[in-house]
């Protein structure tokens, strides 16, 4: 019998992760536009894989709501799942995963859109200042 161990599904979820990243990375520079012209393909790689395993952690799932996630990320901030209001939508148990992106959407005020971007606009590290 075979045994797939936690951390084997870990390395294979992030080489997976890094796939989908590399997939839709040019998709990423068309749709966000200037906020990641200026990024070299790694880096932005890199930062890609790192959001889809936020909302991975959200359970979003599906390929089209990641890609949603990573808009969001690089259009608002890359941390405004931070933000109470989203967070709150995102960490909701009672949303199916792949319903989350619609439902901030949806629900998710103009208010609260400009405040988790001015709430997160200082990078804090040195990856997101690239």
């Amino acid at each position: 019998m075979l045994i797939i161990r936690s951390e084997q599904i870990a390395t294979l979820q992030l080489d997976a992760n890094r796939r989908f990243a590399r997939r839709i990375r040019d998709l990423v520079r068309t749709r966000v536009g200037e906020v990641v012209q200026q990024l070299p393909d790694a880096p932005l790689e890199d930062a890609i894989a790192a959001l889809v395993l936020r909302a991975q952690g959200y359970g979003i799932s599906a390929d089209n709501h990641l890609l949603a996630f990573v808009d969001l990320a690089f259009c608002v901030s890359r941390h405004f799942d931070r933000h109470p209001p989203i967070h709150q939508i995102l960490s909701d148990d009672t949303i199916a995963g792949d319903d989350k992106i619609r439902t901030l959407l949806d629900y998710t005020s103009a208010r609260s859109w400009d405040q988790a971007a001015r709430s997160t606009l200082q990078p804090d590290s040195a990856e997101e200042r690239s």
